[in-house]
């Protein structure tokens, strides 16, 4: 599988995605010598997945954070909180 053109590979995991995770396996338990025979569009095929889920996290994340600070900007410029506040 590891010899297929990146595009089949990313193919075949998506129409089989219960490969992805033996052959990433696979591939980690190499030596470096033999990671080095595996190319680099190979390499990002089987971590595609990976920095996916790390890319929507962090962007979930910091997604969260500006819409919290949004909303305590928008609640702060409030004229209902500001009567809130003073009590009203």
């Amino acid at each position: 599988m590891l010899q297929l053109p990146p595009a089949q590979l990313t193919a075949l995991l998506e129409s089989s995605p219960a490969l992805r995770e033996p052959l990433l396996e696979h591939v980690q338990g190499f030596t470096e010598a033999q990671r080095a025979h595996v190319s680099k569009s190979i390499m990002e095929v089987l971590y595609a997945k990976d920095v996916d889920r790390v890319m929507s996290a962090r962007a979930k994340a910091e997604g969260d954070t500006a819409a919290d600070e949004g909303a305590a900007a928008a609640e702060a410029e409030s004229p209902v909180a500001d009567a809130v506040e003073a009590g009203e």
